[in-house]
């Protein structure tokens, strides 16, 4: 008879079990073996039906918690949870459906489980048997596990939350909701090899700063954590070294949303030593880090990933490793006077490393577009994925140092860096720009008949060596030739150059931008000057050159193949540079030893935009040919200068176009108006009368040695000529002020002077002759005025103001 066991639908129905139902299980042959329970509060709502037994008399079975130990009519009955123990049997109702429904509080159901659990596992650290507290799925319309009270679980087990446990409680001050794993002041415990999936959320969202924490780990050594949920909470959840490791987890995270500090590393060391440290963990996101619009008010700043250590000292969190999340919409951005959004704060740590994370919605225009904010630490590395669409506002538009906020004190090797396609790529380099040589074969001054130019704005140089370092610019003119693509073509041995005032700017990038069948990739050779314009030795003042970096740079005067869906789209040879504090101009040499073939060149701020201080680039700005340029771009007034003749300077354009009817000749000695009108002659190489405003010009003279002026004293020139003037006339004032006289020239329609004219600074002398008249005139005094009258007009015709 003692085979078959008493049937309860309920724990209630157990619980009133009748005096000859307790009886029969009683004695050395009792009637049933056992009860078997088929459900807790109505058959079938547990995961199987359990068997409970007659506890011994002669042992404590413990008191009774509703779920291990059942206390009837003077009995106990006893169920041992081998393995997994689910909350069920205990109790437990997940009914909660929303804020304003009833529903049922389960903390007294779980403390009690968690004392059995604890228990029961209380060697687990030192057996390889596992247990497990299970809390099972819920059925629609529920969505969770309702909990008034805070609480915590021990160290000897693994939770699976496959449902939400629900802090119902008005208790939002300092505390833990979920307190996962046994930490101590004074003795160093750790947990070991558990896993855990863990899913809180908080019926109302609560920000106070007074940091309530929704889920707690602490001490958790080689395990897998996996954090389905953490929503509404002061900070969601919590990693921590508590006196003692957390290291060597894999952590798993899901959403995490309207919490103000999403997740926190932290070490605590309240000996003052460090004991306590986090270390060598790598965490995986596969949901998403983000707030809702019902946060946008809350007068705080929102950090999604924290790091540091709780009091005055402590060990650092290090070498901890994040990979690809997504952290979005931290803030409302809609909002105004909104709070900050800042994804990753490290308040003390280094070394850790955030790779391939969406950075998104996160700050608005007027903010700092903050991803990494390190206020003490080194070596922080963050790689951003960039995936807004070039033209929006957003992340797409803005360079890779915008993103991180350096507050430390010993600003090194913290950093941020990111993959975008190469339109995003495009796109921030226009917002980076501090020099863009434009199309070389839109700049192109032709050199002579076959094809040979130079470009605008760069010097030359030509070697025949290996190197341009002991070279003065253009000692050997070097011109090359644009092919049918526009690509500049520099042959071995010839080079262009430009240099940069880098006073205040220490980082940039060069960007050549070649052609993709280039055997090899342009090599660039550099000057670098000090405060004198001393050469310094660029192995010594120029770090980080040729470096491996994310704009597909490769290796020592190397380039890369970069490659979009097998389609190789650009071969490209940027150089990254940092310099000294010692070096003030640096020259840059394009070289042609590997015969590279190049079409535009670009110079890029490494600092942000708006950071990219007082830049300026300077080459030779004159231009050379051995005959007029009969193609490319010109306005009104350009010079060319001839590059091997002794008979004329150059040529001026009359008019802005791209043939060669619109030069003038320059003879030496002679300088051109944009009129074509000879302004003035030249002392030896020097040109007179260039001009300075609109059609006017001006050049001084010395005091001896020139020609072609009225006097040898010298004086000043003033020429004007032009579209204002029917014609050009030019005026020369002497120097000493004892020369009263000053000069006009005229200039015919070709630019001919007609000879310099005195023109005397005050009247010439011319007495009164006349006699004063009387009452009424006489003959006399009338022929006195005729003659006074023809005296004064020969004198304006010898004064040359009147003519003949």
């Amino acid at each position: 008879m003692a085979n078959q066991f008493l049937i309860k639908n309920t724990m209630a129905d157990m619980r009133n079990l009748s005096a000859i139902e307790i009886a029969s299980l009683q004695g050395s042959n009792p009637t049933y073996a056992g009860v078997e329970l088929l459900g807790y509060y109505e058959k079938g709502d547990t995961p199987a039906p359990i068997i409970y037994y007659l506890a011994p008399t002669n042992s404590d079975p413990g008191t009774d918690d509703g779920g291990s130990v059942i206390e009837v009519g003077g009995i106990n009955l006893i169920h041992d949870f081998a393995g997994d123990i689910n909350v069920l049997y205990f109790g437990c109702k997940a009914d909660f459906k929303n804020a304003i429904s009833t529903f049922f509080d389960n903390t007294p159901c779980i403390i009690k489980l968690i004392n059995y659990a604890n228990s029961i596992t209380s060697i687990a650290r030192t057996v390889s048997y596992k247990f497990r507290i299970i809390f099972p799925n819920t059925s629609n319309p529920y969505l969770g596990y309702s909990v008034n009270g805070k609480l915590k679980f021990g160290s000897g087990y693994d939770i699976i939350m496959e449902a939400p446990l629900i802090y119902t409680g008005s208790d939002n001050s300092v505390g833990v909701f979920l307190d996962i794993g046994d930490y101590s002041d004074n003795d160093r415990l750790t947990t070991t090899n558990r896993t855990y999936k863990l899913n809180a959320r908080n019926k109302t969202i609560i920000w106070n700063g007074d940091g309530f924490i929704g889920i707690k780990l602490n001490n958790i050594i080689r395990s897998i954590i996996d954090i389905v949920e953490c929503h509404g909470f002061d900070v969601g959840v919590q990693f921590k070294g508590h006196n003692a490791g957390f290291a060597y987890s894999k952590i798993n995270l899901g959403n995490l949303s309207d919490n103000r500090i999403h997740a926190d590393y932290t070490s605590y060391s309240p000996l003052g030593d460090s004991s306590g440290y986090i270390t060598s963990t790598i965490t995986s996101m596969y949901g998403r880090m983000g707030n809702s619009n019902y946060t946008a008010e809350k007068d705080f700043d929102r950090v999604g990933i924290r790091i540091g250590f709780e009091g005055s000292k402590g060990y650092a969190p290090e070498s901890l490793t994040f990979e690809c999340g997504i952290i979005e919409g931290l803030m409302h951005i809609d909002t105004p006077n909104q709070f900050r959004g800042i994804p990753v704060q490290i308040v003390n740590g280094s070394l850790n490393t955030f790779n391939n994370f969406r950075h998104e919605g996160n700050f608005k225009t007027s903010q700092s577009p903050t991803f990494l904010q390190v206020k003490n630490g080194q070596g922080n590395l963050a790689t951003l994925t960039i995936v807004v669409p070039v033209g929006t506002t957003g992340e797409s538009n803005l360079s890779d140092s915008a993103f991180l906020e350096d507050m430390s004190t010993v600003k090194q090797g913290n950093s941020v860096i990111s993959r975008r396609s190469i339109a995003q790529k495009e796109s921030l380099y226009r917002n980076n720009v501090v020099f863009d040589s434009g199309l070389f074969s839109k700049n192109i001054i032709p050199y002579d008949s076959t094809g040979k130019c130079q470009i605008k704005n760069f010097g030359r140089v030509n070697s025949t060596g290996a190197t341009f370092r002991d070279l003065p610019p253009n000692s050997l003119p070097q011109h090359y030739q644009i092919d049918v693509d526009g690509y500049l073509n520099i042959p071995s041995g010839g080079g262009l150059y430009l240099e940069i005032d880098t006073e205040n700017c220490k980082r940039f990038a060069i960007y050549p931008v070649e052609k993709n069948s280039n055997t090899a990739a342009s090599k660039l050779f550099y000057y670098a000057y000090g405060n004198n314009s001393e050469t310094l030795m660029p192995a010594g003042n120029i770090f980080g050159v040729l470096s491996n970096t994310n704009v597909n740079t490769f290796g020592i005067n190397g380039a890369a193949d970069y490659a979009e869906d097998g389609i190789l789209k650009i071969r490209s040879s940027v150089r990254f540079i940092s310099l000294s504090n010692d070096v003030k101009k640096l020259r840059i040499i394009i070289s042609g030893l590997n015969n590279t073939k190049v079409k535009a060149l670009k110079i890029l701020s490494l600092d942000g935009e708006g950071s990219t201080g007082n830049v300026s680039v300077f080459a030779d700005d004159k231009f050379y040919a051995i005959e007029p340029p009969n193609s490319g771009n010109y306005r009104k007034g350009d010079i060319v200068f001839h590059d091997n003749s002794s008979s004329i300077l150059g040529w001026i354009a009359l008019a802005s176009g791209s043939n060669n009817t619109i030069w003038k000749e320059i003879p030496y000695g002679k300088m051109l108006s944009t009129e074509g009108v000879y302004l003035a002659p030249a002392d030896g190489t020097r040109l007179l009368g260039t001009a300075i405003v609109g059609t006017i010009s001006s050049a001084t003279i010395q005091t001896t040695g020139h020609t072609g002026y009225p006097i040898s004293s010298g004086g000043a020139v003033f020429t004007f000529g032009g579209a204002t003037f029917q014609r050009s006339m030019s005026m020369f004032f002497p120097n000493l002020s004892s020369n009263i006289t000053h000069y006009v020239q005229y200039y015919n329609p070709s630019g001919e002077g007609l000879g310099w004219h005195p023109v005397n600074k005050q009247a010439l002398s011319s007495p009164n002759s006349a006699l004063n008249p009387g009452v009424t005139y006489e003959q006399s005094e009338v022929q006195g005025i005729l003659t006074e009258l023809r005296d004064l007009k020969a004198k304006l015709r010898v004064a040359k103001l009147l003519a003949p």
